[in-house]
C-alpha cells in the first residue's frame, strides 16, 4: 500500500516537474519573440523612413543615359580625382574604309582613351546636396562580357536627380556636336564601344558624287516623316552599298551618320551567336535618330551554309528589319563585297532602297586624292594619275592611299615609285 502511494506520489512530481518545463519554454519563446520585435523596431523604422525619404536610380549600360552620366562623371570633380579607375579605349575596327592612316600616339590614340571609376561607392555633391554614387561591375560568364549600373541615391530631393540625369544629358549632346557614339550589338544588347570624331563628306573622295547623292536621299527621307505617315507607308530608309573591298564602304556609312548627326548600331552577323528573339531585342532597342549598320551581310549567309545549324536564319533577320515590332524612322545600312551572293528578298525596295555601288579608284578619284596630300601641285598630280593609268589595272582606294602614305612629303618617290609598287602580283603555280 506504502509503495502505490509513494508511486503516485512521484508520478505527480514528474507531472509537475514536467509542466515547470513546458512552462519555462513557453516563457523563454515569449520573451525571445519580445526582444527580436524589440531589436527589429529600429530596422522598420528605418525601412519605412527609406521608403519615404531615399530616392534612388539605376542605370544600366545598355541604356543611353549611360553614355550621358559616364560623360558628366568625367567633368565632375570626384571622377578627376579618383583613385581606382577603369581604362576604357574605343575597340571597333572598321571592316572596310578607304581611310587607312596609322595615326601615331600623339596625334589620335590618346584621344580614344577615357578613364571612369571602378565598382564601388563614391560621395560627392550636386547642387550643393549630397549624393551617392555606387558603381557596379559583373561578369555574365555565358556571354564573355561585362555587365555595368550606376545607382545614384540621395535624401528626399527626387527632382534632383532628374535634373542631374537632364544635366548629364545636356553635357553629352555638347559632346555629340563634335563626335558621333558608337554601339555594337553583344548578345541581345547594344553595348558602347567608344565614339568617332564627325568626318564630312567633302573629306572623303568618291565617283560621280555618290556622297552627296547617298546624303541628300537620307536627308529627304528624315523630313519627310509626315508625307509617310499620310500615306500610310512605313517610315523607314534602307541602303545597300556594296563593291569591291578597301573603297570606303563603311567610311561612307559614317561620314552619312556625321552628316546627319546619327549615331551608330553596328551588327556583325558573321559568326555571331544570336538567335531570332536576341536579334528582335536589339532591332526593337535602335533609339530614334540612329544608323543601323549591318556589315559584310553576305559573308554571314556563306558561313552558316557550310554549317547544318545557322546562328542567324534568313527569316529572322528579314522579320527584324521589316517585321511589325521594327522601329519607325530607322535608316539602315548594309555593306557587301559581294552583291552577287544576297539572297534578293533581303535587298528589295522597301529593305535596300538604294543601291550604292562603290568602285575600285578611277583616274578622277587618283588625282582628288593626291591633291589632298600635296595641296594645289596640279601639274604633279597630273603625272602622278598617268602613271597609275599606265598600269593598266584597277587599284582600290586603300592601296591608293597606303602607297601616298608611304612616301608622304617626297612628290617625285610618290611618283616615281608607281611602276614599282603597284605591279601585278605572280600568279600561283598550282602544285
Amino acid at each position: 500500500m506504502i509503495e502505490i502511494i509513494n508511486a503516485i506520489t512521484n508520478q505527480i512530481q514528474n507531472d509537475i516537474q514536467n509542466i515547470e518545463i513546458v512552462k519555462a519554454a513557453i516563457y523563454a519563446s515569449i520573451l525571445g519573440s519580445f526582444i527580436y520585435v524589440i531589436r527589429s523596431i529600429p530596422n522598420k523604422i528605418l525601412s519605412v523612413l527609406r521608403r519615404f525619404t531615399v530616392t534612388t536610380v539605376v542605370v544600366n549600360n545598355n541604356d543611353p543615359a549611360y553614355i550621358w552620366l559616364q560623360k558628366w562623371i568625367n567633368t565632375q570633380n570626384f571622377g578627376k580625382h579618383a583613385r581606382k579607375l577603369v581604362i576604357s579605349t574605343n575597340n571597333y575596327q572598321e571592316h572596310d574604309t578607304n581611310d587607312y592612316q596609322q595615326d601615331s600616339w600623339d596625334e589620335k590614340a590618346k584621344d580614344s582613351i577615357s578613364f571612369k571609376p571602378d565598382s564601388g561607392s563614391y560621395m560627392t555633391f550636386y547642387k550643393r546636396f549630397p549624393i551617392m554614387l555606387d558603381f557596379s561591375r559583373e561578369r555574365i560568364k555565358e556571354r564573355n562580357m561585362f555587365s555595368e549600373s550606376i545607382r545614384i541615391t540621395t535624401l528626399f530631393r527626387k527632382k534632383l536627380l532628374l535634373n542631374l540625369v537632364e544635366d548629364a544629358a545636356r553635357v553629352a549632346q555638347e559632346s555629340e556636336k563634335k563626335s558621333i557614339n558608337l554601339y555594337s550589338a553583344s548578345h541581345n544588347y547594344w553595348q558602347n564601344v567608344g565614339e568617332r570624331a564627325f568626318r564630312n563628306m567633302p573629306s572623303l573622295v568618291y565617283a560621280d558624287s555618290v556622297g552627296d547623292e547617298l546624303l541628300a536621299d537620307a536627308q529627304k527621307f528624315l523630313d519627310e516623316k509626315s508625307w509617310y505617315q499620310e500615306m500610310g507607308i512605313p517610315w523607314r530608309r534602307g541602303y545597300l552599298l556594296y563593291g569591291p573591298p578597301g573603297n570606303g564602304k563603311t567610311s561612307l556609312a559614317f561620314a552619312l551618320a556625321s552628316e546627319l548627326k546619327m549615331d551608330i548600331y553596328i551588327l556583325s552577323l558573321a559568326g555571331s551567336n544570336m538567335n531570332a528573339d536576341s536579334m528582335l531585342s536589339l532591332f526593337n532597342n535602335i533609339p530614334k535618330n540612329s544608323i543601323l549598320l549591318i556589315e559584310e551581310v553576305d559573308e554571314a549567309f556563306e558561313k552558316t551554309k557550310a554549317k547544318a545549324k545557322k546562328s542567324v536564319s534568313h527569316t529572322a533577320l528579314l522579320n527584324a528589319l521589316d517585321g511589325v515590332a521594327s522601329r519607325e524612322g530607322r535608316i539602315t545600312i548594309m555593306t557587301t563585297n559581294y552583291k552577287e551572293k544576297i539572297s534578293k528578298a533581303l535587298i528589295r525596295p522597301g529593305r535596300a532602297d538604294m543601291h550604292v555601288y562603290i568602285g575600285n579608284a578611277n583616274l578622277e578619284q587618283v588625282e582628288g586624292m593626291f591633291l589632298r596630300f600635296y595641296g594645289d601641285r596640279l601639274e604633279s598630280a597630273q603625272k602622278f594619275t598617268q602613271e597609275i593609268a599606265n598600269l593598266q589595272r584597277e587599284i582600290s582606294m586603300a592601296e591608293l592611299q597606303n602607297h601616298l602614305l608611304s612616301y608622304r612629303g617626297d612628290i617625285l618617290q610618290t611618283i616615281s615609285q608607281v611602276k614599282y609598287d603597284f605591279k601585278p602580283k605572280p600568279k600561283k603555280v598550282a602544285a
